[in-house]
């Protein structure tokens, strides 16, 4: 099983910071859709949605199966199982967390217990009680299992209890702030249709308490989803039903986009990404957070050195890398691992700049003035990666550093980074996934950590992290995870290159529909004018 990503939230609330939803119980309120924002595409003043409709969204792949806690977990089936199922919290476009199931909920014993409050009357598709029960049952068998669940969901949840039919408490192993982000990534299913089912019925016909219903599926064609008039949201969804279309091959998603086929395409190749803007009917947007990073092998010359590491991001010339990699559409990052749609981006940093005569100065200070040699793999499966290196390796030649690239297939590559770490002297990759929890952008680098390719260790470094995730005010833990990253960048073991885009595209008799913050299909808002 993969952890799913959050989506958009289905019904509006004011905007709280979660240092305010943590420390009061939130309760749901009907409000307008907000001011838009630049990678939504937006209904002219005073026009009404309008319900009704077929949404058609084209994937760059169909989902293994749709059962939330079976295997595969990729970008395709989390957008997909959305529809169907609902989470007990959501978060807005800034990240404040708001009500889906639970419609308010209490922080007691100073953060080690959660209790929420669901929304009363809501049913599973099946028509069965969509109860504390339930959810507790979701809980216990598929969370908590041993067999099923996720070890992150083991190592903060220890069980739930049952108060009454609408209300129940989550036990925390510890006080945790990224709590809330695993539960909106977690789905309630419907207890009675996956004990009757079995796993691998319910993965075919999937039961849970989304806007959408599950209706068919022609693998390798397409899925379909019908609207839920049981859903608690009286108001949306919009259109009648979904379908999803997996059509792998970048060409064929633009050229149905183009010619009506479908009415929104997802993953628009950077290069296609002017020809969609200038295409009539169609509108883009897009969400940086992704980035593209390097580290390094501390133990073995010539990265054992600071200044050495310091002189090699001092000769990347990142406007040529941002352009001839990205055609110009990412943005040169600080080093650091918050991105900018991240509430706690530190935005005091400064970018990353060239500056070759430093970068002559670090190395004469390392002890290797005419330069040094060494060996870069890139990641595996990018088709971009060597492009980038190809960048890195032209323009640091100028300063006498000699890199030579050497790719490896996935299997090679992930062997390299977490066991045969002396093989290479620095590994390039690549963070599409746009996780809204910034201490879990940082993780990556604590001590002992499976991908921490440097073996870096710095006990201040985890220790702000643990206190981050402990806090329960926003603003204390923001700070702690700034402190972090600044320890981070400072020993740059690890350093970010560029912040990158996810681009969809959408005709535009599509509404209200946006890239969401983490870079999904924010379809929940959507409607088609007829």
């Amino acid at each position: 099983m993969r952890e799913i990503r959050p989506d958009q939230v289905l019904q509006p609330i004011p905007q709280l910071s979660r240092r305010r939803m943590l420390q009061y119980s939130a309760a749901t309120a009907s409000v307008g859709l907000g001011l838009p924002r630049a990678n939504a595409s937006v209904a002219q003043e005073g026009q009404a949605p309008q319900r009704g409709g077929v949404l058609r969204i084209a994937l760059t792949e169909d989902p293994l199966n749709l059962d939330p806690y079976g295997p595969g977990g990729a970008w395709a089936k989390r957008n997909v199982l959305r529809g169907m199922f609902d989470t007990l919290v959501f978060y807005d476009e800034d990240g404040a967390w708001v009500p889906s199931m639970a419609e308010s909920w209490e922080v007691q014993e100073d953060g080690s217990v959660l209790q929420f409050t669901l929304r009363p009357g809501m049913t599973f598709h099946d028509g069965t009680p969509c109860d504390a029960e339930a959810v507790k049952w979701t809980i216990d068998n598929l969370w908590l299992d041993p067999e099923v669940g996720l070890a992150a969901l083991k190592d903060r949840f220890t069980g739930a209890e049952v108060v009454d039919p609408q209300t129940i408490r989550l036990l925390l192993t510890q006080p945790d702030v990224t709590s809330f982000a695993t539960l909106a990534d977690q789905f309630i299913v419907s207890p009675t249709a996956y004990q009757e089912l079995g796993p691998d019925e319910f993965a075919l016909n999937p039961v849970g308490s989304g806007p959408y219903s599950f209706e068919s599926w022609r693998q390798g064609s397409e899925l379909t989803q019908v609207r839920f008039d049981g859903y608690w949201d009286a108001e949306r969804p919009y259109p009648d039903s979904l379908v999803w279309k997996p059509l792998p091959e970048d060409t064929v998603r633009m050229i149905n986009l183009t010619e009506g086929e479908v009415d929104v395409a997802t993953f628009i190749p950077d290069a296609e990404v002017e020809t969609m803007q200038s295409t009539d009917g169609i509108e883009v947007g897009m969400q940086l957070g992704g980035y593209v990073g390097v580290m390094f092998n501390m133990v073995d010359p010539p990265f054992d050195k600071l200044a050495n590491r310091e002189a090699l991001l001092l000769a990347i010339d990142y406007d040529a890398l941002n352009s001839a990699v990205f055609f110009g559409l990412a943005e040169t990052a600080t080093g650091g691992f918050v991105p900018p749609s991240n509430y706690a981006f530190n935005d005091q940093l400064p970018k990353l700049q060239r500056d070759l005569d430093r970068a002559r100065a670090k190395l004469e200070e390392a002890g290797n003035p005419d330069g040094f040699t060494f060996v870069a793999m890139p990641e595996a499966g990018d088709a971009s990666a060597s492009r980038l290196l190809e960048v890195i390796q032209a323009t640091v030649s100028e300063v006498g550093i000699d890199m030579t690239i050497e790719g490896y297939d996935r299997g090679r590559f992930t062997e390299i980074l977490t066991q045969d770490r002396r093989a290479v002297q620095m590994a390039q990759y690549r963070i599409a996934y746009i996780h809204p929890v910034p201490e879990n952008r940082l993780a990556f680098a604590s001590c002992g950590a499976g991908y921490n390719f440097p073996e870096w260790c710095n006990e201040e470094f985890d220790t702000l992290l643990a206190d981050a995730r402990a806090s329960t005010d926003q603003a204390e833990e923001i700070q702690f995870v700034q402190g972090a990253e600044q320890i981070l960048i400072a020993d740059k073991a690890f350093s970010s290159l560029a912040w990158i885009p996810t681009t969809q595209a959408w005709r535009t008799s599509v509404h209200d529909f946006q890239v969401d913050h983490v870079g999904d299909a924010g379809w929940q808002r959507a409607w088609i004018e007829s």
